[in-house]
């Protein structure tokens, strides 16, 4: 917000509202998830850590509970934030890849086919968590959950890629016109840049959480706050991060 709103910015063009508005919701909505997420801990971990179970549907403890309240409006608000808040972020991960090559229609149109695929997914998955007695954990004749975030996290590595690629590309062509050798230092400007700006943290912490949730392990627990907040920050570059213009160099 600090840089679309600084004064160099508003002397080149005016003040993007689009972005700005869009920065908010999502800011909005991991926000909200958060302090849900965390309410949800502290009710199942501390106030209910000696939950007793279910035999052979839910075990004892802070995970049983949590599994317990899974289609409680409590849990259910916190999903449907965090699907709102990762349909935002790939859509913005789509956008910047647009743009990168040239708003070229023909460029995006497998990854965007898999976006909606993505979206109907999720749509299908808070339908099916916010059923009683379910849950992401639970075994289920057709498991939502798991089209849904291989779809996403496909979604993030194809278009990190594409972009990344783009991206060396276009520096490859810029130095090669300008007879400018790669230094070191503009090397690793470059690397940071492309990092940043194809928001290879999103795609790296998808795959720390749907790698474990995949092998139905509750280590994904640990990742999915991350991956939430993930979805909003690796999008946003601070005013004194390196840009594009400085793979040029």
């Amino acid at each position: 917000m600090s840089a679309l709103f600084s004064s160099a910015n508003r002397r080149r063009e005016s003040v993007k509202w689009g972005l700005v508005g869009y920065t908010v919701v999502m800011f909005s909505f991991v926000t909200i998830f958060t302090a849900i997420n965390l309410d949800v801990q502290s009710i199942s971990y501390v106030d209910n850590r000696e939950y007793p179970g279910v035999t052979n549907v839910l075990p004892p403890g802070p995970l049983g509970y949590q599994s317990f309240i899974y289609s409680q409006a409590i849990s259910v608000v916190a999903n449907l934030m965090f699907l709102l808040n990762n349909w935002l972020a790939d859509g913005l991960l789509l956008y910047r890849c647009y743009v990168i090559y040239a708003m070229n229609y023909w460029v995006i149109a497998f990854p965007f086919l898999m976006y909606l695929a993505s979206v109907g997914m999720g749509i299908m998955l808070i339908y099916q968590t916010s059923q009683p007695n379910s849950s992401i954990w639970n075994s289920v004749a057709i498991n939502f959950g798991l089209p849904y975030f291989s779809i996403s996290l496909s979604l993030n590595i194809l278009l990190t890629l594409m972009i990344v690629g783009r991206l060396i590309l276009h520096s490859r062509n810029i130095r090669n016109a300008m007879g400018v050798p790669a230094g070191a230092s503009g090397l690793y400007r470059a690397i940071v840049t492309m990092l940043i700006e194809s928001s290879a943290l999103y795609a790296v912490n998808s795959l720390l959480f749907v790698g474990p949730w995949g092998a139905n392990s509750h280590v994904a627990d640990i990742f999915l706050p991350i991956l939430a907040e993930t979805q909003v920050r690796a999008f946003y570059l601070p005013p004194d991060a390196p840009r594009s213009s400085d793979m040029i160099i």
